[in-house]
């Protein structure tokens, strides 16, 4: 007889059990379970025809027949069929899974101890370790449903099925640690389910919190680390944990770990994990705030420590600049801003005599002054121009740049302070010979009475010779202020022209 007709013969007379149950009896039925289980347990066919539905597992299936297959595969003499054994293993595992728990009788259980320690050798082996697992992911999960009833339904009543259960586990412990958790992926939820069955006395659990406690220290992918967590148990439920710990040390020192579990943490750890932080660079600062986006916890406190930091690097002002860039990343309100400490820190920098700072400062003045109150600046300005107008040789910079950013001073002011000292008009007389600073020059008269400005323009035409160095400044009196001068400061004016 051909083949395929006794394949089909088969198919015939199974049809026929579950067709018509009420015309065999009970004891019939009996020898049928029992001929597949002796007979056709190494089917494939048959096996996956009585296992289609409860109706064809309730007729024509039997723990026997499951316990038998378990046996002979883990004596190594079941005859697999495929090219790759473990596809015929999956197929098994897929039929096992169908069954009811009502199959799953205690000597199966403990038989199926056996079996999982082989299959995830194999497994590992020849898929895990071959670079084949993206193609045998559906498969994996099989496998994990059967090890997962198995484990949660075996009952462990002496020494010897207890030994079973412990070189399961220690199968799963091997493959869970191999390489350093190179396939840790895979096995973490294998591994993580033994974390509380307390099915016996033993060291499982304590193992189980140790070395997944090192899988999250050695982890470097914090996506991966978070997807495999939740393929078991939601990252929340996780982070009630004693894991909790690990996984927030791990975002002490990785943005990428902070970023992917930081909604983990309650409000007090992440202000604290924050605040590690800003003491990093501000590279790393920003890439961690910009990720996180709406999930930092009080905002101003962050800003207001943010601007702390930033007020302590003073010798690192592109690092200092990176700090108040942080900042306006946070969406701070104006009105929240101009309460902070960010005007006090941009007025200590524009009136510093680091010409550095000064330059920094004017920078983020010019940059973001709706956000500083210019109007409290005021008073340092004025106290600046007494100190220093009369040097500005060394601070002619600092006097252009106070005077053309609008800081409250005045022309009274100015003026009067100017004309009060004979020794200022001097100073200032010299410095303008040396130099001809013109942006010097224009900052200064634009705060000054005409009369003032005068007596500089004479004072300042006696002093020179015709130089290139002057063209600006000898322009400018020529076309605003030529009238205002004597007879004979006018005649060496149009010799210098």
């Amino acid at each position: 007889m051909a083949k395929n007709e006794i394949q089909n013969q088969k198919k015939r007379l199974l049809d026929c059990f579950v067709e018509n149950p009420s015309f065999y009896s009970s004891k019939e039925f009996n020898g049928v379970r029992a001929h597949i289980s002796e007979k056709y347990y190494n089917d494939f066919q048959v096996l996956e025809k009585i296992s289609t539905s409860e109706k064809t597992r309730t007729l024509l299936s039997s723990w026997n027949l499951i316990q038998r297959i378990i046996d002979e595969v883990v004596a190594g003499r079941y005859e697999t069929n495929s090219v790759e054994p473990c596809d015929d293993y999956f197929f098994l595992l897929n039929r096992f899974n169908l069954h009811e728990d009502k199959f799953l009788i205690h000597s199966v259980t403990i038989s199926s101890l056996d079996f999982l320690v082989f299959i995830i050798q194999v497994i590992d082996k020849n898929i895990v370790n071959s670079e084949k697992l993206d193609d045998y992911l559906i498969q994996i999960e099989s496998l994990y449903s059967f090890f997962e009833r198995i484990t949660r339904k075996v009952n462990l009543k002496n020494v010897t099925e207890q030994s079973k259960y412990k070189a399961l586990f220690s199968r799963i412990d091997q493959v869970f640690n191999f390489d350093n958790h190179k396939n840790a992926s895979t096995w973490f939820k294998f591994y993580f389910y033994f974390r509380d069955k307390k099915k016996f006395n033993s060291n499982i659990e304590n193992n189980v919190l140790s070395n997944v406690s090192v899988f999250i220290r050695n982890s470097s992918n914090p996506k991966l680390l978070k997807k495999v967590i939740e393929e078991v148990i939601s990252i929340q439920e996780f982070a009630s944990t004693t894991y909790s710990n690990e996984i927030y040390n791990k975002c002490k020192n990785s943005a990428q770990f902070t970023v992917e579990f930081f909604s983990i943490f309650d409000e007090a750890k992440k202000q604290i994990l924050l605040d590690s932080w800003i003491q990093k660079n501000s590279n790393q600062v920003s890439s961690l705030t910009k990720s996180l986006k709406e999930e930092i916890p009080n905002k101003k406190d962050f800003g207001n420590k943010i601007l702390a930091r930033a007020n302590t690097l003073n010798n690192n002002l592109s690092e200092k600049k990176g700090f108040y860039d942080i900042l306006f990343e946070l969406d701070i309100s104006k009105e929240e801003i101009l309460q902070s400490d960010y005007t006090i820190q941009i007025k200590n920098v524009v009136f510093s005599t680091n010409l550095n700072l000064h330059n920094f400062g004017i920078k983020e003045l010019k940059e973001r002054r709706e956000f500083i109150n210019t109007k409290s600046l005021k008073s340092n300005a004025e106290t600046f121009i007494k100190s220093y107008l009369g040097n500005p040789n060394t601070y002619n910079v600092h006097i252009q740049n106070i005077i053309n950013n609008k800081l409250g001073l005045t022309t009274a002011f100015v003026d009067n302070h100017f004309r009060s000292n004979i020794s200022i008009l001097n100073t200032v007389n010299t410095y303008l010979v040396q130099t001809g600073n013109y942006k010097f020059y224009e900052a200064l008269i634009s705060k000054l009475t005409k009369t003032t400005i005068n007596t500089i323009n004479e004072k300042f035409v006696i002093s020179i010779s015709k130089q290139t160095k002057y063209t600006e400044i000898v322009n400018k009196i020529k076309d605003f202020y030529i009238n205002e001068l004597n007879n004979e400061v006018q005649e060496k004016l149009k010799l210098l022209l």
